[in-house]
């Protein structure tokens, strides 16, 4: 019996210390409950929580997407923004936050976000190209902000479940 618990113990260390495997997420409880989204005008989809919703804004070659609670009285959380067009631009942030990167995965790209820490306010953002792009859609920048790490993680998360539609 011994040995068992020990192999079981040896077994799920090994699995835990796996260096390959993709950050664990300080996340929500609503992570239990994403559901996968079809991004408006868009061949994408993207997992957010069910309390969450998307609402597009459109100009002529690009589509602006705004991940936002159902019910906007509610301030706690999250707000994420995608931008998908040709040619994103980097949000100014405050020089007086503290700087931290972290890597994820966009659309099955590497990427880098940056993530800004000030007092009691977080901001992240990274960009993309997009290998499924359709000509207007060629890059991706992503941002969001949180008044924790958690809803940093949350995130980062959302945005590591964009894929193609089937």
């Amino acid at each position: 019996m011994e040995r068992i618990s020990f192999t079981i113990f040896l077994t799920l260390l090994l699995f835990s210390c796996n260096s390959n495997k993709q950050d664990k997420f300080d996340t929500f409880k609503t992570l239990t409950d994403m559901m996968s989204n079809n991004l408006p005008n868009a061949n994408y989809t993207i997992s957010i929580p069910a309390d969450y919703t998307i609402v597009e804004s459109r100009a002529g070659d690009f589509s602006v997407y705004y991940i936002k609670r159902k019910n906007s009285a509610n301030k706690s959380g999250f707000n994420a923004t995608m931008y998908i067009g040709n040619h994103p631009s980097k949000f100014p942030v405050v020089e007086k936050c503290k700087l931290n990167n972290k890597n994820s995965i966009i659309l099955q790209n590497n990427v880098l976000w940056e993530i800004y820490s000030c007092k009691d306010d977080f901001f992240t953002q990274t960009f993309s190209k997009n290998k499924f792009n359709h000509g207007w859609d060629q890059m991706i920048h992503a941002a969001g902000r949180s008044k924790s790490r958690a809803g940093v993680d949350t995130i980062l998360y959302i945005f590591s479940t964009l894929k193609p539609k089937k």
